[in-house]
């Protein structure tokens, strides 16, 4: 059983390309976290007095955002972890990971919808459309790969199921015509080779 590779493909593309702009995300919001920890240590005393309201409200705004952002990239990129790793195989199939692909799908719509307030809102510029252009690509490529099978359907799994059943078939029927099992015996091997192709 061959997993569908045109899915995996877009699947793969779109969560490549959302941890691209996480990754970027993390290293200007921990860059702009330590410069406002810089500023904030070196802020006169008189600045504090006379406009100390004002720098703790910017503060405080300052810490909530990027708190906010940093653990919505976070929880992205551990959606990210989860597809990037192979699909499972069990016994009746690959595992489902509709779930999974949903909630990255929403996510990711998501964190494109923030992005682009933001870019209205408080002009975040070429990083900010970067961003946006980043998840919605990674939200086109996944939702058209959800709807596709997991199995690519080639036809030979049932072919070589077939092949083997009557192979089978054809062995019990010789072995009926020799004398070697009798048509009771023969009428139950097939009926449980039929039922464990089922």
């Amino acid at each position: 059983m061959e997993y569908n590779k045109t899915k995996r493909g877009l699947e793969v593309a779109a969560v490549i390309t959302a941890l691209v702009y996480c990754i970027i995300e993390l290293v200007i919001d921990s860059i702009g976290f330590f410069q406002v920890i810089a500023e904030i240590n070196n802020l006169s005393q008189e600045v504090n007095i006379k406009y100390g309201l004002l720098t703790t409200q910017s503060v405080i705004s300052y810490m909530i955002t990027f708190f906010t952002t940093i653990a919505i990239v976070v929880v992205e990129i551990v959606f990210i972890c989860k597809l990037l790793k192979k699909p499972e195989l069990t016994e009746s199939g690959f595992k489902n990971r509709k779930g999974l692909r949903m909630s990255f799908l929403i996510f990711s719509s998501l964190i494109a919808l923030y992005i682009l307030i933001g870019i209205f809102i408080a002009h975040s510029g070429k990083i900010g459309e970067f961003g946006f252009l980043c998840f919605a690509t990674a939200v086109i490529l996944e939702s058209i790969a959800i709807p596709m099978k997991d199995v690519k359907d080639d036809g030979k799994l049932n072919k070589k199921v077939e092949g083997t059943l009557d192979s089978k078939i054809a062995e019990l029927k010789h072995l009926k015509e020799l004398g070697v099992i009798d048509e009771e015996q023969y009428k139950n091997a097939v009926e449980k080779n039929i039922k464990e192709i089922l």
